[in-house]
């Protein structure tokens, strides 16, 4: 009798736990913020009461960013989108993609300028000096060299995937620009930048103004040449990508997002 008793008090609980739940789904239905299923609701209406779309301002609706998952035989789940995240499920292998939907393309330009501001500060003569008269300056110098490096590289080819080829490669052409200017400052001022090294270059056979020129065109040559050829690869990826697409029928391009 106790165990009947006990049976029946958990069927309760789950019943009553279940229907809570079943209330609170039709609840959600009524919060056009927030569709708990594709169609909004159990009779489908497909119909929200927001207005910040309308027949006056719908015209002005573009295309903000898209999201490529490679895939050109289609989705059979379609993107679920909670609070600014969008969730997108790809068939197999089932990659989970989450996408931050208030920062579209802000990566790869916050990289940008973490990385500039990076070069060009630690090359300020009152910081470079810095670095040579305490080691935790020192080791601070390093170390947002090797993070903005990281950052920038990685936003460029890994963070947007294939949806920002085209705006990487501005960004690593805008890169070449100006890392060439300052080695091209390095290499033609007639002045030393860096006075403690007026006691170390002649051990090498040059002259402290020497020893900067060649650090500046090594800036300047080589190193920029690596930018060059990051961007021809990007470019490289970029055209690819853009004949896959050109070249997919319409009805295959379903692994395509676009917002």
């Amino acid at each position: 009798m106790k165990m009947t008793r006990s049976l029946c008090g958990w069927l309760l609980l789950a019943l009553s736990a279940a229907a809570q739940a079943q209330s609170q789904k039709m609840q959600d239905q009524t919060d056009d913020g927030q569709w708990t299923m594709p169609a909004k609701n159990y009779a489908s209406t497909r119909f929200s009461t927001l207005t910040d779309i309308n027949t006056e301002t719908v015209k002005n609706l573009k295309l903000a960013w898209t999201f490529s998952t490679g895939l050109t035989r289609g989705h059979e789940a379609a993107p679920l989108v909670v609070n600014s995240t969008m969730y997108i499920v790809t068939p197999w292998p089932n990659i989970l993609y989450a996408l931050d939907l208030t920062k579209p393309g802000a990566p790869v330009k916050t990289a940008w300028w973490v990385h500039a501001a990076a070069l060009w500060l630690w090359h300020i003569p009152r910081f470079f000096q810095a670095t040579l008269d305490n080691d935790w300056v020192h080791s601070a110098q390093h170390v947002s060299f090797l993070g903005s490096a990281l950052l920038f590289w990685w936003s460029l080819f890994y963070a947007h995937g294939k949806a920002r080829y085209g705006a990487s490669v501005l960004y690593l052409f805008t890169t070449a620009v100006h890392t060439s200017i300052l080695g091209a400052l390095l290499t033609f001022d007639s002045t030393v930048w860096y006075p403690v090294y007026v006691a170390t270059t002649a051990a090498w056979g040059l002259t402290p103004l020497e020893d900067q020129q060649a650090g500046g065109l090594i800036m300047w040559i080589p190193a920029g040449l690596v930018y060059v050829i990051g961007a021809l690869a990007l470019l490289a990826l970029w055209l690819r990508e853009s004949d896959r697409i050109a070249n997919t029928r319409p009805f295959e391009r379903k692994g395509e997002y676009a917002a």
